[in-house]
């Protein structure tokens, strides 16, 4: 399993970036199916619900089905609700986060934290449960410090994945982050 990451801006000027898993050889291909995401445009509507919603539908759209994972973050307004980030499956109908974790295919976790971050990862169960308890811990954290924890607890673990903040509304912290070291900020 492989990660990839793509960032660009939305037509209408919104900053957003993607990173997922994927098979090995796949992850060059799999991030430039994301070049489309500088054609959309977000428009007006800037409440949590849509913004989570269009950013869910467009990464369904351009994702190739090699794409085991993904998560995105856009950066849309800084006040009102944290929101504009999604983690999970592209294929599977939008949900909202419920810090809770999901096995979406063989050995391929889902973890989403409403208001903070989530994460794609790929494991074994026993390993998975860790992270949940771990993550699940860094609530009483600021979103940055939780991310940094997080992202250095991930890489002592050595399995491949991808984590994503929320990138839109007050005190959100927008970066995707991909195994390996590869950052990428909206801010």
């Amino acid at each position: 399993m492989e990660t990839f990451l793509y960032s660009s801006v939305t037509k209408d000027g919104f900053k957003i970036a993607v990173g997922g898993l994927c098979p090995d050889g796949m992850g060059n291909e799999c991030a430039k199916s994301y070049k489309a995401l500088e054609t959309i445009e977000i428009g007006s509507e800037k409440s949590e619900f849509f913004i989570d919603f269009i950013l869910s539908k467009y990464i369904r759209e351009f994702s190739l089905p090699q794409a085991e994972g993904v998560c995105a973050s856009v950066r849309v307004r800084d006040e009102g609700p944290c929101c504009g980030g999604i983690a999970g499956n592209p294929f599977k109908d939008h949900e909202s986060a419920e810090g809770v974790l999901e096995k979406t295919k063989d050995k391929i976790y889902t973890l989403a934290i409403p208001g903070r971050m989530g994460i794609v990862f790929e494991s074994d169960y026993e390993t998975a449960k860790e992270i949940e308890e771990y993550f699940l811990g860094l609530n009483h954290l600021t979103i940055k410090e939780a991310i940094d924890y997080a992202v250095l607890f991930m890489e002592e673990k050595e399995v491949a994945f991808v984590l994503a903040s929320d990138g839109t509304g007050e005190g959100s912290w927008g970066l995707v982050y991909t195994s390996g070291q590869k950052w990428c900020y909206l801010k």
